[in-house]
């Protein structure tokens, strides 16, 4: 979460997911971040979609 605010994203809203509670927000360039508390592999995630097609996912 602590990445996810020193992005200082615009327009955060608390999302439900499969993994537990998190956060969706949108950058300055309009790029969509998304914090969660899980994934597949079982670390926290902080995704960053550039498009629909490019998407970072950095795992912790």
């Amino acid at each position: 979460m602590e990445d996810f605010e020193a992005l200082n994203p615009s327009n955060v809203k608390d999302i439900q997911t499969q993994y537990g509670s998190g956060k969706v927000g949108t950058l300055s360039d309009g790029t969509k971040v998304v914090a969660r508390p899980g994934s597949k592999t079982g670390g926290s995630t902080l995704e960053i979609k550039i498009s629909s097609k490019k998407i970072y996912k950095i795992r912790y």
